[in-house]
């Protein structure tokens, strides 16, 4: 029997938390492609079922289980709450609504976080999350140029070639996928550097700024406001 496992990708977490798009989170393709047809069914055999909702100050963002009592987020999401963890809180999916609510009692930010360069936080759950949640190992291979990920997350949506038009829910994730054009170590004048991978949105005929292939009107996404702290799977083995 083949495994078949989805890696999160550390690097590419990383670039999500950076929210450099700011026309739309998961975004449809250009019409006739619509939100709706990007919705993951909330249900048990989905593999982004331990994919959540991360909600702070009742602000919606996204966050990835990595084990049953840590989540993985964006250290922009979460780590104004390190003095108050309950304010953050984990909303789990898997069985058709949000009915499973975890409030966090500890926010661990990585040392050097300072947005968007190592914005990485971990949100600790004392009681473990059920069963069966899937939880997703950490891809620390090296990304390369042209690499295909999955993007994952609870954020707003719209058509990726007119803007958001649907808002974001702590019920509702969403998928699709993109293509890596360019892996910067820089993002600004700071002096400070990290691991980005940068991607634009191609849309059905391939047009996006940072050049690069379309994926197809009905795969190509890109990520903003609402997805921060969401996942970016690769396959690997499988």
């Amino acid at each position: 029997m083949t495994l078949r496992v989805w890696h999160i990708s550390f690097v590419a977490t990383i670039l999500i938390l950076v929210d450099i798009h700011t026309a739309a989170a998961i975004m449809a393709g250009a019409l006739p492609d619509t939100p709706a047809a990007r919705v993951d069914p909330n249900v048990p055999s989905s593999p982004w079922a331990g994919v959540g909702s991360v909600v702070v100050n009742n602000n919606n963002y996204s966050g990835v289980a990595i084990s049953r009592h840590y989540v993985l987020t964006a250290g922009h999401v979460a780590g104004g709450s390190v003095a108050n963890p309950v304010a953050v809180q984990f909303v789990l999916n898997m069985n058709g609504d949000a009915s499973d609510k975890r409030t966090a009692d500890r926010i661990d930010v990585f040392p050097t976080q300072s947005y968007p360069y190592d914005d990485i936080a971990l949100i600790h759950l004392p009681d473990p999350l059920p069963e069966g949640t899937p939880l997703y190992p950490i891809d620390d291979e090296p990304t390369a140029l042209g690499t295909i990920y999955t993007l994952i997350g609870y954020g707003a949506s719209g058509n990726g070639d007119i803007g958001i038009s649907v808002g974001s829910s702590s019920t509702v994730k969403r998928k699709g996928e993109n293509a890596i054009d360019l892996l910067p170590t820089t993002l600004d004048a700071s002096g400070r550097k990290g691991s980005f991978y940068l991607y634009d949105f191609d849309g059905p005929t391939g047009n996006g700024r940072s050049g690069g292939p379309t994926l197809g009107n009905e795969r190509e996404t890109t990520v903003a406001t609402g997805d921060s702290g969401s996942g970016a799977f690769v396959q690997v083995d499988g």
